[in-house]
């Protein structure tokens, strides 16, 4: 909400020109962004869907090589251990045979599995035989039944229930091929006088690479997984697509989308397939990485957001060319009010059409001109108002002191004390000389500092108790011109109504005159009697008196506080501070540059 608010009120604060600039841009680019969305989210959608139909059948084409392989290893492996005449022949008793009749069946038996195996993927047959034949020790055809035992591949106890099975993937040690990875397909070989009686043993051997060609053409995106599994879950063999690396285990978490037959989608980002179980109970999985599959897509949103950049470009040059062209007149005119506003008022604005736009030019003159003459009539009647309020507020104030003094006099004179009463007349003519000034309103704060040193000497003669005055200020300070009679009637009345009411310690007045980086500050501190925070109030607000301190507030500060803010406009301030029992501190605060400014004007 905060952000909407935003964007409203910096529209609202741009130009003209910029607000058509943004509108034609805005209401264009926004279909044009909705068009390209749409349709890159229309292609992903289309592309996942094929996706989804090629792997299906990718998957089914592989499955069916797969059930190709197992079917026709089995079968042949099944055709030889069927053989009657081979069954009959490894029936005999071995050791009742001769060397020629031996030799005679080895031939016979390699006649009948020549003419039987017809498959070029078949890697190599195998047929193990009793330890006592001859040709047991041949290793090519015929091998001795006594390495089974030795054979991690090989289970004798499932295989005499099942009588067939097939391997999973284990190295085998050809005498003419070498090791080799196969799988093999098991047919048992039984004693026609004894069902539980193994004779022989048929192996059919198929390359582990043949599968693994199975296996790599299922995975179409080239980045993902496929595996060979059995109908408990165990893994025959696995690929990476990616890199053609054999599989031994489950990479992460593959395992867990043989839950999910057919072909499924994971978080938009993973697609899996998984065949139903087929001969031998095999299955096929594959895994594959979506982002692959969306590398068209990709491609075309590249397309389209460099479509939207460059046709954003040229719809904003061609909106930017009409608003200027339809804000032009408009834009001369807000300059015009520029200028005005940063106080130049002789400015005329050319009238250049009757339309509308030339009625608001030709109001804009008439304005202009009535301004000026309010002005004008203004600045003399201000100027008539401010001298009129200085000299009435600065009239309250030197009656106020002139009939305590004359009052001193008075009471001096009666008193026969002609000396006091030169003395008291003498300060009193320095004093008068200052407030008079020779009629100026401003003077130099050492002249306001000798004008309050004089006024707490007259009031020394006046009353008993002494009061002790402190003055701090620098020099450069001290040449600073303020409005006069600032400072007097501030301690008059910390005399008045602080010190005189005193008991129990002697007087103190301190005035302190600084300027920091912005302001100059004139502060008078005292040790009286204080004043509560409800008598400030109603002294600055100019309120009647309280009937049980009929003596407290009357000109002083009230007027202080008018003459500032009168000659040094609202930023000059006057602030008081007072704890009952303790003293009071009044702050008069005035910013340097408004008074350099009254100072070159005066």
């Amino acid at each position: 909400m905060a952000f909407f608010s935003f964007l409203t009120n910096a529209y609202r604060g741009t130009s003209y020109q910029n607000k058509l600039l943004i509108s034609y841009f805005v209401f264009f680019m926004i279909p044009l962004l909705f068009f390209a969305i749409f349709s890159y989210r229309q292609s992903s959608a289309v592309i996942i869907e094929q996706a989804t139909k090629i792997s299906d059948m990718y998957l089914q084409q592989a499955k069916t090589e797969l059930n190709a392989q197992l079917t026709g290893m089995m079968s042949l492996s099944q055709q030889i251990a069927r053989q009657k005449r081979i069954r009959a022949i490894l029936e005999q008793p071995p050791l009742n045979l001769s060397i020629s009749q031996q030799y005679d069946d080895l031939n016979e038996i390699d006649e009948m599995v020549q003419r039987t195996v017809f498959s070029t993927d078949i890697h190599d047959v195998r047929i193990y035989v009793d330890d006592d034949f001859l040709y047991s020790v041949r290793n090519l055809l015929t091998y001795p039944m006594s390495q089974l035992d030795e054979a991690g591949w090989f289970d004798r106890e499932s295989l005499l229930i099942s009588g067939a099975a097939f391997t999973p993937v284990y190295p085998y040690r050809y005498l003419t091929f070498g090791r080799t990875d196969v799988i093999s397909a098991l047919s048992l070989i039984r004693s026609s006088r004894d069902f539980a009686t193994m004779t022989g043993l048929v192996s059919v051997d198929l390359k582990l690479e043949t599968l693994l060609d199975v296996l790599q053409y299922v995975d179409f995106s080239a980045q993902g997984r496929a595996y060979i599994v059995n109908l408990q879950g165990q893994l025959i063999c696995g690929l990476s697509s990616s890199d053609q690396r054999l599989l031994t285990d489950f990479i992460a978490d593959d395992a867990h989308y043989l839950q999910h037959p057919g072909i499924v989608m994971h978080n938009q980002s993973v697609l899996s397939g998984l065949t139903d179980p087929g001969f031998g109970g095999w299955r096929i999985l594959v895994v594959s990485p979506v982002r692959p599959l969306l590398a068209s897509s990709a491609r075309l949103r590249i397309q389209l957001v460099f479509f939207a950049v460059l046709v954003g470009i040229i719809v904003y040059f061609l909106a930017w060319f009409y608003a200027r062209s339809n804000a032009g007149r408009i834009m001369g005119l807000v300059r015009k009010m520029r200028v005005v506003q940063s106080g130049n008022f002789d400015v005329n604005c050319v009238v250049d059409s009757a339309d509308e736009i030339g009625e608001l030019q030709s109001n804009f003159n008439m304005m202009i001109r009535e301004i000026r003459l309010l002005l004008d009539e203004q600045y003399t009647l201000g100027q008539s108002l401010k001298d009129s309020e200085l000299k009435v507020l600065q009239a309250q104030i030197n009656p106020h002191f002139l009939y305590n003094t004359l009052d001193l006099i008075l009471w001096t004179a009666k008193n026969n004390k002609p000396d006091e009463v030169c003395d008291i007349v003498i300060n009193l003519s320095r004093f008068y000389r200052l407030s008079l000034s020779n009629g100026e309103a401003l003077i130099t704060i050492g002249d306001e500092l000798e004008h309050v040193r004089l006024y707490v000497a007259l009031q020394n003669l006046r009353f008993k108790k002494k009061i002790a005055l402190i003055l701090e200020a620098a020099p450069d300070v001290r040449q600073l011109r303020i409005l006069k009679l600032l400072l007097q009637p501030i301690v008059e009345n910390s005399i008045l109504h602080g010190i005189q009411n005193l008991d129990d310690r002697e007087g103190e007045i301190e005035i302190k005159a600084w300027r920091d980086e912005q302001s100059l500050v004139l502060a008078v501190s005292d040790n009286g009697i204080g004043i509560d925070r409800n008598e400030i109030s109603r002294i600055l607000l100019r309120e009647p008196a309280r009937r049980d301190r009929p003596d407290v507030g009357r000109f002083g500060l009230f007027n202080i506080r008018e003459r500032l803010r009168v000659y040094y406009g609202d930023a000059a301030r006057l602030d008081v501070a007072s704890t009952p029992g303790k003293g009071t501190t009044i702050r008069m605060t005035i910013p340097l540059t408004i008074l350099a400014e009254r100072q070159e004007r005066t």
